[in-house]
């Protein structure tokens, strides 16, 4: 419970005024990258954390991570999309989302037997860290030509 309730506390704390921010200084894309990879550090990061403050500290940048990530993918999304498509555009992104993350869990899963068997209890945090790493190489790679940088204010 106390992991959830600091992951609500900080969304309904920061999202909207951290991402306003963000989004002044920086593209949504840059955003969204930021965003990944941040949430990809703090997993990583599990792999070394040997107790519950160490663990909450993981759970809090993941959480600034994924708050920074929802809105500014749904910006993305709607600025592709044709205005006409835009549901259809919405709801394949949503799809996909829960696609990947039923994929997610059941690799995870498997993951995680994988390293209890062999007593790595740190191989399935890098695995997730780099996975999520190189998910943020690669929209960075796909927005940089598409997302310019705003005007400075």
């Amino acid at each position: 419970g106390v992991m959830f309730a600091l992951s609500a506390g900080l969304t309904v704390a920061l999202q909207y005024g951290l991402v306003r921010w963000l989004e002044r200084r920086l593209s949504s894309a840059q955003v969204l990258v930021a965003g990944v990879a941040l949430m990809s550090l703090a997993v990583g990061a599990i792999a070394a954390v040997h107790d519950f403050a160490g663990l909450l500290v993981c759970v809090a940048a993941f959480s600034i991570g994924a708050l920074m990530t929802r809105p500014t993918q749904q910006t993305l999304i709607a600025g592709l999309a044709d205005p006409r498509a835009l549901g259809t555009f919405l709801g394949v992104s949503s799809l996909s989302l829960a696609v990947g993350g039923g994929i997610g869990n059941v690799a995870g899963g498997w993951l995680i037997d994988v390293a209890a068997a062999g007593q790595w209890p740190w191989l399935p945090w890098l695995v997730f860290c780099a996975i999520g790493l190189l998910s943020a190489a690669g929209l960075h790679r796909a927005t940089r030509a598409r997302a310019p940088r705003p005007a400075p204010s």
